[in-house]
């Protein structure tokens, strides 16, 4: 059996290419992409009877199986994938005998330029360029939306930065557009879902109303407060330091040291407790650790003459938004306890009306964790350190820091009185500091 012909037929210009040739050859016929007619014909050696010879032909890359053509001499590809083929045919003579090795003939048809690896490669770098464009596009385009819609400018301030966030607000960086060279601020911005609880609305504006006048070097200034777009805003100075709280984790705070900063909390609370208000949330993440400016320090030391401070840091109270004026109703949902449940006293977990010695035992709770690193009441759950405040004595501080004398022991001791009647007022409680500062 030989293969006579390999014919190649452009449907698209009619034009055929005659591949005879190569037949014989053991090279690979490469033949060019395109929307072709591959035919070949092919003739077994045998002159007996010609017309009852059968062919036979498999196209390897296709079908493995041979298929039969009877008598038929020829047979035509359309439109081949580009890929490695093998032809191959065999025949039979008139008396039905096959020539099983056959011919074959290999030949190639190269892909299009689109399916080579080069520009596969380079169709995937651009791929990827333009989705890393266009991921870029939407995200810009997000983050613009999102830009215009967040709150950009709070009456006359613009805000800059989100530097912290608590239940009720969050709080801004931000500058007085209006004036040059104008020291940034902090706002106070009451969050939109909180806005639509008349309770804590309430709560927010009587915040505003009561720190509007206190004027103490350790207690926040108020600069402004008022609404915007529907949204209630308080301007501060910026405090930049660091918490009570993390001091507390962080340093080693000296017995003298302490003593130092609660005699500043103290004479800061006494002005507080003076018109009539109680913070009710006194704990080390709402006093803020700073570094004074001259003018600040020389305020400190004047009011506090008598003693030589030695602090490069003050402690300023922040967060009044659950202070209340003595008498006057207290602003929460019913049933509500309000507070971190450490500094709670136990009158306000039985119920009991609060007062100013409320004030007093939460900084003794204070006072105890700056000396001991450990607060007096603690527990797995909220309900087991109420209960420890209720039914429990707490442990004297000496007996964990030896280190703390006598007088200031028993001091704090009374400052976390069960009794409210037991503990010291916020003068008693400045004059025993100072004795105690003088002796140390």
């Amino acid at each position: 059996v030989v293969i006579t012909e390999l014919k190649v037929l452009d449907r698209e210009t009619n034009k055929s290419k005659i591949f005879n040739k190569l037949l014989n050859s053991d090279n690979e016929i490469a033949l060019p992409y395109s929307k072709y007619i591959l035919s070949f014909k092919f003739v077994a050696l045998d002159y007996t009877d010609p017309e009852k010879n059968q062919y036979a032909y498999k196209l390897k890359g296709v079908t493995d199986k041979w298929i039969y053509l009877k008598n038929k001499r020829d047979i035509t590809f359309i439109d081949l994938a580009p890929g490695h083929y093998t032809f191959s045919v065999k025949g039979s003579n008139n008396d039905g005998i096959w020539n099983e090795k056959g011919v074959s003939v290999r030949f190639y048809i190269t892909p299009p330029f689109w399916f080579t690896w080069w520009f596969l490669t380079i169709s995937f770098i651009v791929f990827m360029i333009l989705s890393y464009l266009f991921i870029n596009f939407i995200k810009g385009f997000l983050d613009l939306k999102k830009f215009w819609k967040k709150e950009t400018f709070i009456d006359d301030y613009r805000l800059i930065d989100n530097i912290g966030s608590g239940g009720m607000a969050n709080i801004y960086k931000a500058v007085d557009y209006k004036v040059k060279d104008q020291k940034p601020v902090a706002i106070k911005l009451m969050k939109d879902d909180i806005m639509k609880k008349e309770v804590q609305r309430k709560r927010f504006i009587n915040e505003g109303v009561i720190i509007d006048n206190i004027k103490h070097e350790n207690i926040v200034q108020i600069i402004k407060r008022g609404e915007f777009n529907n949204k209630l805003y308080i301007v501060m100075e910026l405090l930049e330091g660091i918490s009570l709280a993390d001091k507390i984790e962080n340093d080693i705070i000296n017995i003298k040291e302490t003593v130092e900063l609660l005699i500043q909390i103290t004479d800061a609370l006494s002005l507080i407790h003076s018109l009539g208000i109680i913070h009710r949330d006194l704990k080390p993440e709402n006093i803020m650790m700073i570094r004074p400016d001259s003018n600040r320090l020389q305020f400190v030391n004047k009011r506090l003459n008598s003693l030589k401070l030695e602090q490069n840091m003050i402690p300023v109270i922040l967060d009044f938004g659950l202070a209340k004026i003595n008498n006057t109703t207290i602003l929460t949902d019913s049933g509500m306890i309000v507070g971190t449940v450490n500094y709670l006293p136990p009158e306000n977990l039985n119920g009991s009306d609060l007062s100013f010695a409320s004030d007093i035992y939460s900084l003794g709770i204070i006072f105890y964790y700056m000396l001991t690193k450990t607060l007096p009441y603690s527990g797995e759950s909220t309900l087991a350190i109420m209960a420890k405040i209720l039914n429990e004595t707490a442990k004297e501080p000496k007996l964990i820091n030896s280190n703390i004398p006598e007088n200031l022991n028993n001091l704090i001791m009374k400052m976390i009185s069960y009794k409210s009647e037991d503990r010291p007022n916020v003068k008693q409680l400045l004059i025993e500091l100072i004795n105690i500062f003088n002796m140390i």
